[in-house]
């Protein structure tokens, strides 16, 4: 009986327009998800994926043979997007673009702070838990 999203609002007038558009039912959390620029840099430039089926691999986790997909063969490779020029780029993007919408939801008391750092697993039940706390 919800929804999330991710990834969006990724700028003031967005959060203010996804506001508008839910018509009196805001949102109940925002979830600023915490990752120093040193995780964000080896998590996103450290990824592969595979050309044909979109399978995600890491540098630190790569398919069994020789950067070729373990589930279609086809060639796995870094994504221009990833690169690290790319991907400062984008933090540079997030600072001015998407920090601003940090105090929107702050001052409507609906920002929650996630520590996004270590293992998948342990970052989702954190996730699960801020919001479940927040909800009530």
């Amino acid at each position: 009986s919800g929804f999330v999203l991710d990834g969006f609002p990724r700028t003031l007038p967005q959060s203010v327009e996804l506001e508008r558009i839910l018509d009196g039912h805001p949102l109940h959390v925002a979830i600023n998800l915490d990752v120093s620029t040193e995780i964000v840099l080896d998590r996103i430039a450290g990824r592969r994926v595979c050309e044909n089926c979109g399978a995600t691999y890491h540098v630190n986790a790569p398919p069994a043979k020789n950067w070729t997909c373990d589930l279609c063969g086809h060639r796995v490779v870094q994504r221009e997007d990833d690169t690290d020029a790319a991907v400062i780029r984008r933090l540079e993007i997030y600072e001015q673009e998407t920090v601003p919408i940090l105090d929107f939801y702050r001052v409507q008391e609906r920002l929650v702070k996630v520590d996004g750092e270590g293992d998948s697993d342990e970052v989702f039940e954190r996730l699960v838990g801020a919001v479940e706390s927040h909800l009530g």
